[in-house]
């Protein structure tokens, strides 16, 4: 899956990058933290999917700058967003085909390529939070899949995962 990563935070941005990197099925095609250059990198890397954080601090039109860029490219990757909150205001402008998920950091966790995945396949991503606030206003879209990457894997102690944390995240031996 060819994603390109929209993260205005550059320690964000690497985290996504790599945990995307990491996995056999995505490919990590082109990785920014700006407007400039979008439409450029969407016509010439053809991604199946964008990885967009709706949380630009500068930029309260960022998501609608990005969409526009998407869209002017002529192209038909989908967008799968990010941010650190459940935002109403976020949600109501992802009522578009272009749309294909909305996702808390904190909650998808290491899990990103598992949303990027399910996304790609057709589904509308979402965590729990931004599934609470969907029912609020409601927004309902088709094929919704609620993701939630703060599970634990059964049978593991707390160190046994955070072992297993290290050792995707930074590839440490079990030693370490």
């Amino acid at each position: 899956i060819r994603t390109v990563i929209i993260e205005d935070d550059p320690y964000a941005r690497d985290t996504m990058a790599l945990l995307l990197r990491r996995d056999w099925r995505t490919q990590v095609t082109g990785e920014i933290g700006q407007i400039a250059g979008l439409e450029e990198l969407i016509h010439n890397e053809k991604p199946d999917l964008i990885v967009l954080d709706t949380e630009h601090p500068q930029d309260p039109h960022w998501i609608e700058k990005v969409t526009r860029a998407v869209l002017l490219a002529k192209t038909s990757p989908r967008i799968l967003c990010t941010g650190t909150f459940s935002d109403v205001n976020v949600l109501t402008q992802l009522d578009q085909p272009i749309f294909c998920g909305y996702i808390l950091k904190g909650e998808i966790a290491y899990a990103l390529a598992w949303a990027v995945v399910q996304a790609a396949q057709g589904n509308w991503v979402m965590t729990p939070s931004t599934r609470q606030t969907a029912e609020k206003i409601p927004f309902h879209p088709l094929h919704t899949l609620t993701l939630d990457g703060q599970r634990q894997v059964p049978g593991l102690t707390r160190r046994e995962a955070e072992m297993a944390r290290l050792a995707i995240l930074f590839n440490m031996r079990r030693a370490n």
